[in-house]
């Protein structure tokens, strides 16, 4: 009885996870931690600590439901939250939000991600990252 009841859970199991989504989105979130590069002398006394931060991103796929998403390699595109810790009473902590698309190439082993950022300066910030080699 143990047995039938196993082999029923495992084919509904099976055929749940296998559908497919096709409007998926995911939250991403990265911890960094680093150094500040001493470029010059005169930036010594700032250099207290080691920053670190953290990245909140929520993405949405695009899966060619229309015709920009198939023209552009199905990009993704989302909204991230992002905050530093300087470790420096004068330098302060960062706090940014800031809209983004990733656009893929070569099979999606090259990303290109272009970043809205809103604050005082507002710019428009390119990001290329070779996410395999």
């Amino acid at each position: 009885m143990k047995f039938i009841y196993t082999s029923v859970f495992c084919f509904i199991c099976a055929f749940t996870l296998a559908q497919d989504k096709t409007n998926t989105s995911y939250l991403d979130f990265n911890y960094f931690k680093g150094n500040i590069a001493l470029h010059n002398s005169d930036i010594l006394h700032l250099i207290q600590g080691h920053p670190e931060g953290y990245i909140l991103s929520w993405n949405k796929k695009t899966f060619g439901f229309k015709d920009w998403e198939q023209r552009y390699n199905y990009p993704d595109y989302g909204v991230t939250y992002a905050y530093q810790n300087m470790k420096n009473p004068v330098l302060g902590s960062v706090f940014s939000l800031y809209a983004h698309y990733n656009f893929y190439f070569f099979k999606r082993n090259l990303m290109l991600e272009l970043v809205k950022v809103w604050h005082m300066l507002r710019r428009l910030t390119i990001k290329i990252l070779i996410l395999e080699i």
